[in-house]
């Protein structure tokens, strides 16, 4: 399980970087569009008088449009990762199971096994304990590896 970890570390390292320039821009893009707005309003008599309201209608759009195209590209680089990582994390639970399933019949000799999921630990005892857990996270392993090897025997 911690073989992929160094890439999911590297991938979520490059899109903070990413994000936090996508971030910047949008936010340089935000203090433009209130600057438009800050030199028209107080002087919106003069705008008025030298006809000019359609020139900074425009001015004022034009920064506007810029601003929300850089909130889409944030949008867009943050839901295109996000499945990226859950299929990275899936894969690494994948691989889990893969590589501990092989290994179930070695636990036999083991005192004392310890069963987490997410982090809690959820059973414990000897292999011959668990195994009489009806639903138990255990006995559904071990029952996985029987089927498997049932399969590959065929």
């Amino acid at each position: 399980m911690t073989v992929p970890l160094p890439i999911l570390l590297v991938l979520i390292y490059r899109n903070g970087r990413v994000m936090h320039a996508f971030f910047l821009r949008a936010w340089r893009k935000w203090s433009n569009l209130t600057d438009a707005l800050s030199d028209v309003v107080p002087g919106i008599r003069v705008v008025q008088a030298f006809d000019q309201a359609e020139h900074e209608k425009r001015r004022f759009g034009e920064r506007n449009d810029d601003f929300t195209d850089e909130c889409f590209r944030i949008h867009d680089e943050w839901t295109g990762f996000w499945p990226i990582l859950m299929v990275l994390v899936h894969s690494m639970t994948i691989l889990t199971w893969v590589f501990a399933l092989p290994r179930l019949s070695t636990l036999k000799r083991a005192t004392r096994l310890l069963v987490l999921k997410e982090g809690r630990l959820i059973e414990q005892g000897t292999h011959a304990q668990l195994l009489e857990i009806p639903n138990g996270v255990y006995r559904r392993l071990h029952d996985m590896q029987i089927q498997l090897n049932e399969v590959h025997a065929i």
